[in-house]
């Protein structure tokens, strides 16, 4: 199933889903549950903004169009990174925190989520 799943191209999701379970069931692993799964990004997506790799900007972006396209987005919201949806709104509006502060902001919850990751 590995080999079936590195020869998809990615545009039909449901394909990629389909042989997924499969084939980390072939390499000794499991689907993470959800709410693992969204740990997991948001602390992905927190170490490539501190290490410069992505935006503040962009990551807030993203946690926002990750919490817009889900039907329940409950675990996209959980803090440290989950805190962040609305600030885009701030960001684009141009209204309330400077951008260093909105910056600082982003930065600060990236560092806890790492953090977050690193107890367990």
């Amino acid at each position: 199933m590995l080999r079936i799943l590195a020869g998809l191209d990615g545009r039909d999701p449901h394909e990629v889903r389909d042989v997924l379970v499969e084939a980390l069931a072939d390499a000794g692993t499991s689907m993470p549950s959800r709410s693992d799964a969204v740990k997991i990004a948001y602390v992905d997506m927190a170490r490539c903004c501190l290490a410069g790799e992505a935006s503040e900007r962009w990551l807030v972006w993203v946690i926002e169009q990750l919490v817009i396209e889900e039907d329940d987005p409950e675990e996209m919201l959980a803090p440290p990174l989950g805190a962040l949806h609305g600030l885009h709104d701030e960001w684009e509006g141009g209204w309330g925190r400077t951008e260093a502060e909105l910056i600082a902001a982003v930065r600060a919850a990236c560092t806890e989520q790492v953090a977050l990751d690193a107890d367990v």
